[in-house]
């Protein structure tokens, strides 16, 4: 709260940084494998398997000898949360891990529009901070549902054509 108040009252330029992914508790970007699905399955679920990501951000703050200037640097951290991420014994098929990779890709797409959105904003103040609050909320919500609409285009995987078209979106959008 401390660090909230401090930026509130200072006038901070906000510097990008480049995006952290860590997978299974290890920094950088690498295709999913089963090993990666620590969770115990949900019983309970029709579902043969579940990717489970987060995304959070943090600014950190250094003031600059020479002006007394707060710079801000904004860092974005996608994970994947591991043991929430399950799949059920036997069901570990290829096509199956292809189809939850594109839900983590959907965690990417989204901290890479966080960074590209987060460029307006250029001096922290009171005002900026809330919008960039905001803006990571919207930029979240959007993306949640992509995965939502992702599960349904796609049957979980089992409708091969949509599968297929969704398998080059992501290629495409993750190569931009």
């Amino acid at each position: 709260m401390k660090f909230c108040l401090i930026m509130l009252v200072c006038l901070v330029s906000l510097q990008i940084s480049a995006q952290k992914i860590f997978i299974n508790g290890t920094e950088g970007n690498r295709p999913l494998v089963w090993e990666d699905f620590l969770g115990k399955p949900d019983k309970s679920s029709i579902f043969f398997a579940n990717t489970n990501w987060g995304l959070k951000y943090t600014i950190a703050s250094k003031r600059d000898g020479a002006t007394g200037k707060v710079i801000g640097k904004l860092e974005v951290v996608l994970s994947l949360n591991s043991n929430e991420s399950w799949v059920k014994k036997g069901k570990e098929a290829d096509e199956l891990l292809k189809h939850e990779q594109g839900h983590f890709n959907t965690g990417i797409l989204c901290m890479k529009e966080l960074l590209n959105r987060s460029e307006i904003i250029k001096e922290m103040n009171e005002a900026n901070m809330q919008k960039l609050q905001s803006l990571f909320q919207e930029v979240l919500t959007k993306y949640k549902k992509m995965d939502v609409e992702y599960d349904e285009a796609t049957n979980h995987s089992i409708n091969k054509p949509q599968q297929e078209k969704w398998n080059l979106f992501y290629a495409n959008e993750l190569n931009k």
